[in-house]
């Protein structure tokens, strides 16, 4: 179509009036008059006002003008067909290079027709079904299917096994898998399953020697005379052991522990003097666990550290009878007085508590302290040589005031000072029970020393003061 367009200006005045009709009839003829789209041959019948603006607002949607494939992407391969925009659906719906959605449920992706049979065979949504257990899952998460597939063939878990069984049947292996570690009836020990033969533990004695009806005792009794001659007879069944010495090396008192591990019975009283547990400590500590009637314990002079005093803490978590604890003279500093601390705190019957020549430090003095604060039974408190100095004094003052059935405490030996002596004589003017008080080598001076004096005034029941140094 060929632009056209009627003038529009005003006319001049100098026209005729047969000129001035004449255009007007010109103009309302042409606003009328309507052309054919270029296009009618090929099927468009849309008549148009015979106006540039008509003819190119009609090209944008003339149905038969021939148009560029809607599928185009912008990037990648191009549809190169130009196709009239009424035929536009139907070539969309053949077109390779058109968008189509991925007919996985779930997917989100769009891919080219072309690539849709490439797409689903890949797609990390596509429904797959495991050729071994048959369950059915995406693809993405077959991966992980196949760590708990049970029908997956696996290697047995256990070192040493070179079988393959199926996941689901390792179980079933393990219990009977020669490789599995298993524990002894009768001693708690662990070993191997293809070892239980060979294993003699000293609770076997007891069933080898059923013919003699030896007692467990007398077992106990005949190994340690092979074994420890320097310990005295002691009877390992009853429910106190009390054991001194000095001279035992770690294969000693290893033995000792494993004696000790074969008891069936409960122990409600344990002492350990000067007896080095080092490495045999940790089997020592899952024994005590077992003693649930434990009631009284001392180990002095074993030596133990931070490490041991940590582990010895969560054993004693597990105890709901313990009234008496001696750990005196075992190289406890900060972090183990603190551990030990936190598993005493649910103690709130203990009698006795003893950490004498510990170096604890002012930090697990506060924490011990802090521990004991609310014991209403507590009679006996021995922190002597501690280096707990003034600061700590002070802590254990505040926890004094309200131990008001104290009859023995020990400070010996721990540069208390004025202040410290001060705090500690003002909490214990009403503790009407005491009867032995010890304050030697603290530095109190003078007017420590008064302090005290006006403390004593009121103390009626106090036999025993020690202030020497």
């Amino acid at each position: 179509a060929l632009p056209i367009s009627v003038c529009q200006a005003p006319l001049p005045p100098t026209i005729s009036a047969e000129m001035k009709a004449m255009h007007r009839k010109l103009r309302a003829d042409y606003s009328e008059l309507r052309i054919c789209c270029s296009r009618h041959q090929r099927g468009c019948q849309v008549l148009l006002p015979l106006s540039t603006s008509s003819i190119k607002e009609h090209d944008d949607v003339c149905p038969v003008l021939e148009v560029p494939c809607e599928s185009n992407p912008p990037y990648g391969e191009r549809c190169i067909v130009r196709i009239e925009r009424r035929a536009m659906k139907e070539h969309l719906e053949q077109c390779d290079l058109a968008d189509v959605g991925c007919e996985n449920e779930g997917c989100r992706e769009y891919v080219s027709r072309k690539e849709s049979v490439s797409h689903a065979s890949t797609c990390v949504v596509r429904k797959v079904i495991c050729d071994r257990c048959s369950i059915v899952s995406e693809k993405r998460s077959l991966r992980y299917h196949d760590k708990s597939c049970p029908k997956m063939v696996i290697e047995c878990t256990n070192d040493g096994c070179a079988a393959k069984i199926l996941r689901e049947d390792l179980a079933d292996h393990i219990s009977c898998c020669v490789y599995s570690f298993i524990d002894c009836t009768r001693c708690q020990t662990s070993f191997i399953r293809q070892h239980e033969s060979s294993h003699d533990c000293i609770a076997s004695l007891r069933s080898k020697h059923q013919q003699s009806q030896l007692e467990l005792h007398d077992i106990f009794r005949l190994l340690v005379q092979r074994t420890l001659p320097g310990i005295p007879p002691i009877d390992w069944t009853a429910s106190t052991v009390t054991i001194s010495s000095t001279d035992l090396d770690d294969e000693q008192v290893g033995t000792i522990v494993e004696i000790l591990n074969c008891r069936n019975t409960n122990i409600e009283r344990l002492s350990l003097s000067n007896i080095k547990l080092t490495s045999n400590a940790i089997s020592l500590w899952t024994t005590l666990v077992r003693w649930t009637e434990l009631k009284d314990l001392r180990i002095s002079g074993a030596q133990l550290g931070d490490d041991a005093a940590q582990q010895l803490a969560v054993a004693l978590r597990q105890h709901n009878n313990l009234r008496r604890v001696d750990l005196s003279h075992n190289a406890v500093g900060e972090e183990g007085a603190e551990a030990l601390a936190s598993a005493l705190e649910q103690h709130r019957n203990l009698l006795e508590v003893r950490l004498s020549r510990n170096p604890i430090g002012l930090n697990g003095t506060r924490a011990l302290a802090k521990a004991l604060r609310y014991n209403q039974v507590l009679e006996h408190l021995d922190l002597s040589y501690t280096n707990m100095g003034s600061a700590g004094a002070q802590e254990v003052a505040t926890t004094l005031a309200q131990l008001n059935s104290l009859r023995i405490l020990d400070l010996t030996g721990n540069a208390l000072a004025l202040d410290g002596t001060q705090a500690v004589a003002k909490a214990l003017r009403n503790h009407q029970l005491l009867r032995h008080l010890d304050l030697s080598y603290n530095l109190i001076g003078s007017e420590g020393a008064q302090e005290v004096a006006r403390t004593l005034a009121q103390l009626s029941n106090l036999r025993h003061l020690g202030l020497t140094g």
